[in-house]
């Protein structure tokens, strides 16, 4: 039995899965450090991790866009041949620290993060390759990023995918309690039932890009008049978004649901609903769809999107469109409304992408290969060392 000590900016909703399920393989004893807040993101309280031990490590803002994160104990409770896993902001200025104290303890080291976002930069991405060569071992989002770095150089032995991904199989789950007749019941009680629904599920903010969706909302009544488009979140966006359906006549196409968060509330918009449409760039929500079956609608600019849009497979699972083109847009979503068995084959390639490769399982089997050569390589220089 090993430990892995897990650094964490904050503790997000979704991780709590993924985190349980880690620890629950049995072959090590899991820590995980985080803040309450950052940049204005929430902790997800901790009452549910039941096999994960947690502690606080704030965070503290330097000069500029540089922070510090530590805490004594993160490095306090590891030994020779344990594993510290740090996220791979290269703004935490602490993380070169950390990273640099672990290897001179004999601690293996995992860099966890994202490759390529949307708010990548060349100043970034230097510091984030300096940062990683420092670790024994990358634990990079999917393997579209796990081939770019490669071709950086990276030692594709020490190069992990992690195929990152929420609870899929939870999600099927709730969905699997709503048999036809229940459905049928909340679609009758929500006066959708002869409505073609079209979702959005994600906070209202401009990256999302709804004003686009916004602009085609009354070709798409015209087109297809059932039409109805769901919003399901909250945001800065939500007022003006409302205001612009009055503007239009397009409030009667529009239910504006707001935040809703749990699973169970969740699930029967989903399974009301003909595709998922997102106009600007999508991250994990895409999973969240996919998982209940539903076709995407989303841009096909690889590089204006997070990293999950590696799920995403072009008449597949879904269509994308020209960026910011609407009529495009507006083409791609009447192809799916007008045509139920493209849809439903849209459908069997939705589901059949999270079980196949976006899972909690095999996210997990992904660390777990990535701590195995961690270790190995803390072994063998542990080793020459001996041997001289």
């Amino acid at each position: 039995m090993f430990r892995v000590t897990i650094l964490q900016q904050i503790l997000p909703v979704y991780r709590v899965p993924f985190f349980e399920a880690l620890a629950q393989t049995g072959q090590m004893e899991l820590h995980l450090f985080y803040d309450d807040e950052f940049m204005g993101h929430q902790s997800h309280g901790d009452g549910s991790l039941v096999f994960t031990r947690v502690g606080k490590a704030p965070i503290k803002k330097l000069i500029s866009r540089f922070y510090w994160q530590n805490h004594p104990q993160i490095l306090g409770g590891l030994k020779a041949g344990d594993i510290l896993v740090v996220s791979g902001s290269p703004w935490f200025l602490s993380n070169y620290y950390l990273i640099w104290k672990a290897r001179r303890k004999g601690i293996g080291v995992v860099w966890w993060g994202q490759g390529f976002s949307t708010t990548t930069t060349r100043t970034r991405l230097i510091l984030k390759r300096i940062l990683m060569k420092m670790a024994h071992t990358w634990i990079l989002y999917t393997s579209e990023e796990t081939a770019r770095f490669k071709q950086f150089g990276f030692d594709p032995h020490r190069l992990f995918a992690a195929e990152n991904t929420m609870d899929t199989q939870a999600i099927r789950d709730v969905a699997n309690q709503w048999d036809s007749g229940r459905l049928a019941q909340f679609k009758e009680r929500e006066g959708i039932s002869n409505r073609s629904c079209l979702l959005f599920c994600s906070r209202l903010i401009p990256k999302t890009k709804l004003h686009l969706l916004m602009d085609i909302l009354p070709d798409l009544i015209k087109q297809h008049p059932s039409t109805l488009l769901l919003i399901i979140g909250d945001g800065p966006l939500k007022q003006e978004l409302q205001k612009r359906a009055e503007e239009d006549g397009t409030q009667d196409a529009i239910r504006f649901l707001g935040a809703i968060h749990a699973e169970d509330q969740l699930a029967p918009w989903f399974l009301s609903s003909e595709a998922f449409v997102y106009p600007g760039a999508v991250g994990l929500s895409i999973l969240h769809g996919l998982s209940y079956g539903l076709p995407m609608v989303l841009h096909g600019t690889r590089s204006e999107h997070g990293p999950e849009f590696a799920a995403f497979q072009d008449g597949v699972n879904g269509f994308s469109f020209k960026e910011d083109q609407a009529p495009d847009f507006l083409e791609k979503i009447l192809s799916i409304l007008k045509d139920p068995a493209l849809r439903d084959r849209l459908s069997d390639g939705a589901l059949e992408t999270v079980e196949k490769r976006f899972n909690m399982k095999i996210m997990v089997g992904n660390f777990m290969k990535a701590f195995q050569k961690t270790r190995e390589m803390v072994a063998l220089v542990k080793g020459n060392k001996t041997k001289l």
